[in-house]
Protein backbone atom coordinates (compact mmCIF):
# COMPACT_ATOMS: atom_id res chain seq x y z
CA UNK A 1 0.00 0.00 0.00
CA UNK A 2 0.93 3.06 -0.55
CA UNK A 3 0.93 6.62 1.41
CA UNK A 4 -2.40 7.55 -0.65
CA UNK A 5 -3.92 4.57 0.82
CA UNK A 6 -2.70 5.30 4.49
CA UNK A 7 -3.99 8.36 4.74
CA UNK A 8 -7.28 7.61 3.48
CA UNK A 9 -7.90 4.53 5.39
CA UNK A 10 -6.57 6.98 8.65
CA UNK A 11 -9.10 10.08 7.35
CA UNK A 12 -12.06 6.79 7.09
CA UNK A 13 -11.41 5.68 10.76
CA UNK A 14 -11.14 8.96 12.16
CA UNK A 15 -14.47 9.84 10.59
CA UNK A 16 -16.11 6.55 11.01
CA UNK A 17 -14.90 7.15 14.94
CA UNK A 18 -16.52 10.66 15.20
CA UNK A 19 -19.85 9.01 13.92
CA UNK A 20 -19.59 6.76 16.58
CA UNK A 21 -18.91 9.06 19.33
CA UNK A 22 -21.86 10.96 17.74
CA UNK A 23 -24.26 8.53 18.17
CA UNK A 24 -23.31 7.74 21.92
CA UNK A 25 -23.66 10.78 22.87
CA UNK A 26 -27.02 11.25 21.41
CA UNK A 27 -27.94 7.75 23.10
CA UNK A 28 -26.43 8.82 26.44
CA UNK A 29 -27.37 12.26 26.78
CA UNK A 30 -31.65 11.57 25.74
CA UNK A 31 -33.50 12.71 27.92
CA UNK A 32 -36.61 10.24 28.17
CA UNK A 33 -40.18 11.75 29.05
CA UNK A 34 -43.57 10.40 30.14
CA UNK A 35 -46.50 11.08 27.98
CA UNK A 36 -48.10 13.76 30.09
CA UNK A 37 -45.35 14.96 29.86
CA UNK A 38 -44.34 15.26 26.25
CA UNK A 39 -48.07 16.61 25.50
CA UNK A 40 -47.16 19.87 27.95
CA UNK A 41 -43.98 19.99 25.98
CA UNK A 42 -45.46 19.71 22.43
CA UNK A 43 -49.50 20.76 22.66
CA UNK A 44 -49.66 18.67 18.85
CA UNK A 45 -49.11 15.18 20.57
CA UNK A 46 -52.16 15.37 22.38
CA UNK A 47 -53.44 12.53 25.04
CA UNK A 48 -55.68 10.81 22.06
CA UNK A 49 -53.28 11.34 19.72
CA UNK A 50 -50.52 9.83 21.62
CA UNK A 51 -53.34 6.32 22.88
CA UNK A 52 -53.80 6.46 18.82
CA UNK A 53 -50.21 7.12 17.43
CA UNK A 54 -48.02 7.01 20.35
CA UNK A 55 -46.91 3.06 18.96
CA UNK A 56 -44.98 5.28 15.64
CA UNK A 57 -42.99 7.56 18.07
CA UNK A 58 -39.58 6.26 19.33
CA UNK A 59 -40.80 5.24 23.51
CA UNK A 60 -39.96 1.95 25.58
CA UNK A 61 -40.86 1.13 28.83
CA UNK A 62 -38.82 -0.57 31.61
CA UNK A 63 -40.18 -4.27 32.56
CA UNK A 64 -39.85 -5.11 36.00
CA UNK A 65 -39.09 -8.58 37.43
CA UNK A 66 -39.29 -8.92 41.84
CA UNK A 67 -39.80 -12.13 42.79
CA UNK A 68 -41.55 -13.72 40.10
CA UNK A 69 -44.03 -10.59 39.63
CA UNK A 70 -43.97 -8.37 35.84
CA UNK A 71 -44.87 -5.00 36.19
CA UNK A 72 -44.12 -2.60 33.39
CA UNK A 73 -43.62 1.07 33.57
CA UNK A 74 -45.65 4.06 31.68
CA UNK A 75 -44.07 4.51 28.19
CA UNK A 76 -41.18 6.44 28.05
CA UNK A 77 -40.51 9.12 24.94
CA UNK A 78 -36.99 9.90 23.67
CA UNK A 79 -37.22 13.67 23.19
CA UNK A 80 -33.87 13.50 20.99
CA UNK A 81 -35.79 11.70 18.97
CA UNK A 82 -38.66 13.33 18.43
CA UNK A 83 -36.67 16.59 18.28
CA UNK A 84 -35.83 14.89 15.28
CA UNK A 85 -39.14 14.93 13.76
CA UNK A 86 -39.73 18.28 14.60
CA UNK A 87 -36.42 19.24 12.45
CA UNK A 88 -37.56 18.04 9.86
CA UNK A 89 -41.16 18.94 10.01
CA UNK A 90 -43.13 15.94 10.02
CA UNK A 91 -44.31 12.51 11.79
CA UNK A 92 -44.95 10.31 9.45
CA UNK A 93 -47.41 7.59 10.46
CA UNK A 94 -48.92 4.74 7.26
CA UNK A 95 -49.70 6.83 4.51
CA UNK A 96 -49.78 10.05 6.23
CA UNK A 97 -47.74 12.94 6.91
CA UNK A 98 -48.48 15.10 10.11
CA UNK A 99 -46.98 18.19 9.77
CA UNK A 100 -45.93 20.36 12.98
CA UNK A 101 -47.62 24.09 12.89
CA UNK A 102 -45.01 26.55 13.38
CA UNK A 103 -45.94 26.59 17.19
CA UNK A 104 -45.82 23.00 17.42
CA UNK A 105 -49.38 23.14 19.22
CA UNK A 106 -50.95 21.23 15.91
CA UNK A 107 -50.91 18.73 13.76
CA UNK A 108 -51.79 19.11 9.66
CA UNK A 109 -52.35 16.24 8.47
CA UNK A 110 -51.62 15.05 4.32
CA UNK A 111 -51.86 11.98 2.96
CA UNK A 112 -49.00 10.78 0.57
CA UNK A 113 -48.19 7.58 -1.88
CA UNK A 114 -44.71 5.69 -2.49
Amino acid sequence: MGKGYDSMLKAEMLSAGKRLMEEVERYYSDKWVTGKELTKLYPCFCTSWLRQNGCYLPRTRATIYDDGNEQNSKWGYSLNRIMKYIEQGYVEINYKRYYFSKDKTTFSVQWWHY
